[in-house]
């Protein structure tokens, strides 16, 4: 519900100027964002603004993460299993992926 744009991302008005919701929801969550920092979105629904469903990364890793990316929420329970059970580190898994190491141990943590 709510103001979307033409592509489905939630919108809203804040201090007068149109913006992204999911930013907003970081922002307010305590994460610090730049202007560079994308928000992915783990449930890869544009419309979505649960805090809980979304990270913060580079411009690559929102690719991998994003709608037609290659990696999913079930890479990240399939890692968390595997980093649980001491097979692997979560530096390990950053590097297969090529990713950074907070976005592979802030994603498992989101894994309930």
């Amino acid at each position: 519900m709510g103001a979307h744009d033409a592509s489905g991302y939630a919108r809203m008005k804040v201090d007068g100027r149109c913006v992204y919701v999911r930013r907003e929801m970081i922002k307010c969550s305590g994460v610090e964002l730049d202007q560079d920092a994308k928000v992915i979105s783990l449930c890869r629904d544009r419309g979505c603004i649960n805090p809980d469903h979304h990270l913060t990364g580079t411009d690559y890793e929102a690719r991998l993460f994003g709608r037609w990316g290659r990696l999913g929420v079930g890479d990240l329970w399939h890692a968390k299993r595997l980093v649980e059970s001491g097979e692997v580190t979560t530096s390990w898994v950053a590097y297969a992926w090529q990713v950074s190491e907070p976005i592979v141990v802030n994603g498992i943590a989101r894994c309930a």
